[in-house]
């Protein structure tokens, strides 16, 4: 068995989907899945227990905790998307977070696995999420960025000591035989290849600080809007939530579609971004420079204006 977090998003997969924690990809398979044990995520602005944000190492890892020393027998894995939850809403981790996750893995003695398909590879700041926050997993998983996005390639590293697990002689049968018709692709290993170089020789990576520090400087305007109920940034990536209510946070009714009206609406500005329902998505590329960054947060301010008004007054005639 593993143990997840709820809001979790590993895949499409049946056994991805089994360990996600959203309730609308699983739904129409749900006599496919496979039982699995989900923790509270770190969703502040709504946590179902009502702890707050300064609460969450003491008081919500205490449910993880409680959770995962009552099964600590069955669990096989703990699976986490380290520092950001994308898919899931955005969802941020408090510092600290995900090494207490680890070493409640290393205290059941269960695998540690980190999903870093999201933010590997330069998103949080640093070349690997995990490493930014001192931790080993003993899986890696990656994708998306590793081609920089051109080519779908998925790589998982592990340690030597689940490596040797399946060095053996042929006699032995402890060979890790399954794999895929399209493992190596040599195309997409030539794009991760030149990711890779370029990551490395034009400074992408030490140029991230600056960059994640002006993202977060821009996005302080939001500040201006009744409607915008919580901004997350994680390094170089944002998640802005929507409310009609910013008191009693209430979302907006679905079919007024508010977050996909937003990114309508910084389309005509020459911008493309996201969203997650009245979640609005901002994963500019590493590349970025500091004035795209201005750029595309005036795009996203006025876009926001645009569809929900300006001074606390929602404007229904523009969309």
């Amino acid at each position: 068995m593993f143990l997840t977090l709820g809001n979790a998003y590993h895949g499409d997969t049946i056994g991805a989907i089994s360990l996600g924690g959203i309730e609308r990809f699983q739904k129409p398979y749900k006599k496919l899945l496979f039982s699995t044990l989900h923790a509270h995520s770190s969703y502040c602005y709504r946590c179902p227990n009502g702890y707050t944000r300064d609460k969450c190492l003491s008081d919500c890892m205490k449910d993880f905790e409680q959770l995962a020393f009552d099964n600590a027998g069955r669990i096989a894995g703990i699976v986490v998307e380290p520092g950001l939850q994308a898919a899931g809403g955005m969802i941020t981790q408090p510092p600290g977070y995900l090494a207490k996750l680890h070493d409640i893995s290393v205290t059941i003695g269960a695998f540690f696995i980190a999903d870093e398909s999201s933010v590997g590879f330069g998103r949080s700041g640093a070349l690997f999420a995990s490493q930014q926050q001192g931790v080993i997993p003993d899986f890696l998983c990656l994708a998306n960025s590793l081609t920089g996005g051109y080519l779908p390639l998925a790589a998982t590293l592990t340690t030597d000591k689940v490596y040797k697990a399946f060095l053996n002689t042929p006699d032995e049968e402890r060979s890790f035989y399954h794999g895929d018709p399209y493992t190596g692709n040599p195309l997409a290993a030539a794009a991760a290849l030149a990711t890779l170089d370029v990551l490395e020789s034009e400074g992408v990576l030490e140029a991230l600080p600056a960059k994640i520090t002006r993202l977060e400087r821009e996005l302080e305007r939001l500040g201006q809007f009744r409607c915008v109920g919580e901004v997350r940034q994680y390094g170089l990536a944002a998640g802005i939530e929507l409310v009609a209510d910013p008191e009693a946070k209430t979302p907006y009714p679905p079919d007024e579609r508010r977050g996909m009206r937003v990114c309508l609406a910084a389309r005509t500005q020459g911008v493309f971004i996201g969203a997650i329902g009245d979640i609005i998505v901002l994963m500019p590329p590493l590349t970025i420079t500091e004035d795209e960054i201005k750029l595309l947060v005036d795009a996203v301010v006025e876009a926001i204006g645009d569809v929900c008004g300006r001074n606390g007054e929602t404007d229904e005639g523009q969309a």
